[in-house]
């Protein structure tokens, strides 16, 4: 019979990201609204922690979870160009009824 290896204990339940940020009781509660899918009050509140705090470390982890929930570059271009296309052929269409 197989022996089934222990689970490692997990003391750090924080995301792989962050486990080099401080531990900042407002960094955590950012991390939690992170990964709860607040994003809402991450953005609010991440710009503001990053202003108030002397501390470099916990200003890099705010400015680092706010730059995690921005549209990368790439998806911004292509949502552009999808709105531009939906535009032109609705023209096209109109143009063509009359």
């Amino acid at each position: 019979m197989k022996r089934r290896k222990k689970p490692k204990k997990q003391a750090d339940k924080r995301p792989a990201f962050a486990r080099s940020y401080p531990r900042n009781p407002e960094i955590d509660r950012l991390l939690q609204a992170f990964e709860a899918g607040n994003y809402g009050l991450v953005r609010s509140e991440a710009g503001a922690l990053a202003e108030r705090t002397d501390d470099d470390a916990s200003r890099d982890a705010a400015l680092d979870l706010r730059r995690r929930i921005e549209p990368g570059p790439t998806s911004v271009y292509l949502w552009a160009i999808g709105v531009a296309l939906v535009v032109f052929l609705f023209g096209y269409y109109l143009m063509q009824s009359h």
